[in-house]
């Protein structure tokens, strides 16, 4: 079985939770990515995504230079996985959680990122499950909004 490490991007770029949201933002564009991780010390803080981008400062009018990106990271909120899990577990966890992007980590160190097109790439069954989740939390947030 393969294990996390197999498939995971290990090319990911970070930022620290005192760079600015549109300095996040400019990193989403530069690497034709929607999530960014925030790291501090090699310690990964988070995940800050386009939507919590829009949601929470855009949309509050917030400003996007002075506002940092450590404020819009709740440590808690993404779950993570281990190098050394199989990928059955990281479908598991990204289903349970309605994840499309899982952070990798050992002893708190982001080492990578698992997403959903990496887990495409080697199971489209797998993704399949994750996908209808996603789908189907997000039907369920938009139904009590």
């Amino acid at each position: 079985m393969l294990r996390v490490s197999d498939i995971m991007t290990r090319d990911i770029v970070s930022v620290m939770p005192s760079a600015s949201i549109i300095d996040v933002a400019r990193q989403m564009r530069d690497t034709g990515t929607g999530v960014v991780p925030v790291c501090e010390n090699g310690r990964f803080r988070g995940l800050i995504t386009e939507r919590d981008i829009v949601t929470s400062t855009v949309a509050c009018e917030g400003n996007l230079t002075r506002n940092p990106a450590g404020k819009l990271v709740k440590e808690d909120r993404h779950p993570m996985i281990s190098p050394g899990d199989e990928l059955i577990r990281a479908a598991k966890v990204m289903a349970s959680h309605g994840v499309a992007v899982l952070p990798v980590a050992q002893n708190g160190k982001l080492l990578g990122l698992i997403t959903l097109e990496n887990l495409a790439r080697e199971s489209l069954g797998l993704a399949a499950i994750v996908f209808a989740k996603m789908t189907e939390r997000r039907a369920s947030r938009e139904a009590k909004a």
